[in-house]
């Protein structure tokens, strides 16, 4: 019996670390899923930056507007470095909160630009006209791209889920400390993406939906 029960474990240990580079290849697709989202809202906050310059110079900003807008990109910014550090899902929930900020207060300045070049559309120098235009113009575009580097990133975890739950990964996984991961808590794209995997994680500190 304990020559049965050894070979068990053996065995066991064998296949959890048969299991451990699948869920380091997972974890590090997740990291690079997140990234991309990341970078998706770094092109939109760029086109928002020289929006908000066009609009200061012009007085046609709102300053509380300009003040949260900054505030949102800072914080945002200053989770950062969690992307590269394998985040837990509290950590995720409140990188999507802070995501969702610098969207809302993205979509302020955006509304302004586009109120404000219609209502002082003579009063308006011919270049902030057309770089205001181009704004209005551009964010839609930004705003898909945001909205599928997010969902990208929901299926990603759906994905990291499932394998994490299938023997023998699952047993690397308890090893290691893993659980089922949550998508961003703020957002619109992936907020129902996460499916059945996701669920089991509802009743976990930190679980959450998915912003947008």
């Amino acid at each position: 019996m304990r020559t049965v029960a050894a070979a068990a474990t053996v065995a066991a240990l064998t296949l959890s670390g048969c299991g451990v580079e699948t869920v380091q290849s997972e974890r590090y697709a997740l990291r690079l899923a997140l990234a991309e989202v990341y970078m998706a809202y770094d092109k939109r906050a760029e086109m928002i930056d020289n929006a908000a310059a066009v609009m200061k110079a012009g007085n046609l900003a709102d300053p509380h507007e300009l003040s949260e807008w900054e505030q949102a990109k800072h914080e945002a910014a200053s989770a950062r470095p969690e992307i590269a550090t394998n985040p837990d899902n509290a950590q995720i929930r409140a990188i999507g909160e802070r995501l969702n900020r610098v969207r809302r207060a993205g979509d302020a300045i955006v509304e302004s630009a586009r109120t404000g070049l219609e209502a002082n559309h003579s009063a308006v120098g011919e270049l902030p006209r057309a770089a205001l235009k181009r704004t209005a113009d551009e964010d839609q575009e930004l705003r898909r791209a945001i909205d599928t580097a997010q969902l990208k990133y929901a299926i990603q975890v759906k994905t990291y889920n499932q394998v994490i739950s299938v023997f023998p990964v699952n047993m690397a996984a308890k090893v290691m400390g893993e659980e089922h991961r949550v998508t961003l808590s703020a957002g619109t794209a992936d907020s129902h993406a996460g499916g059945k995997a996701e669920s089991k994680t509802e009743a976990a500190p930190g679980a959450s939906k998915q912003t947008h």
